[in-house]
């Protein structure tokens, strides 16, 4: 969901499932932000928000024959671990957690509410409409494939903190900015 048409198609969070060519159903009305979570499904497909984190899209179109994907999952893992902990800990009072990306194919970043938690556009509609002072804390989902992130990946190595601390904070403004979101500074 979006407040318009041009922002939810521009979202980030789409990346992964129009690469897999999954459908998505656009909801950009207020009302719909209400009216999904009572709905719930539609001819036995239920409705989830790509939004939130685990999008679960590593099986979709997945050939199950081959086990080597996992080990080679793994070692990637392992090279951006380093990074991510970085990331965790500079960004940890503003953000829940730094995760490697399922979803994105060509942004660096991006980010999504928990589980558990509300929507994103419809903490942003109850901020404007009730006067909400804070939104919850996101989780920065990393594209652990793009040449940003691989950069910064090797700079963690030569240990590098300042220029990561700078990165760290310019990713999670990029992040906030592509979701329409107020940077606090």
């Amino acid at each position: 969901s979006a407040g318009d048409l041009d922002t939810a198609k521009n979202s980030p969070q789409l990346e992964g499932f129009k690469a897999k060519g999954v459908e998505v159903l656009f909801m950009t009305d207020t009302i719909d932000e209400f009216w999904i979570p009572m709905a719930r499904n539609f001819m036995q497909k239920d409705f989830k928000s790509v939004t939130k984190g685990g999008a679960d899209l590593a099986d979709i179109g997945k050939d199950n024959t081959k086990e080597d994907t996992t080990e080679d999952e793994k070692v990637v893992n392992d090279k951006i671990a380093p990074l991510l902990e970085k990331l965790k800990s500079v960004l940890e009072d503003q953000v829940k957690d730094v995760t490697i990306s399922e979803r994105l194919t060509e942004s660096p970043v991006c980010l999504v509410a928990d589980d558990a938690g509300a929507d994103m556009h419809i903490e942003r509609v109850l901020k404007k409409t009730q006067g909400y002072e804070e939104l919850s804390k996101r989780i920065l989902e990393v594209n652990q494939d793009h040449p940003v992130i691989v950069k910064l990946s090797e700079m963690v190595a030569s240990d590098d903190k300042g220029a990561l601390e700078d990165a760290a904070w310019l990713l999670l403004d990029q992040a906030r900015i592509i979701e329409g979101e107020p940077l606090p500074d």
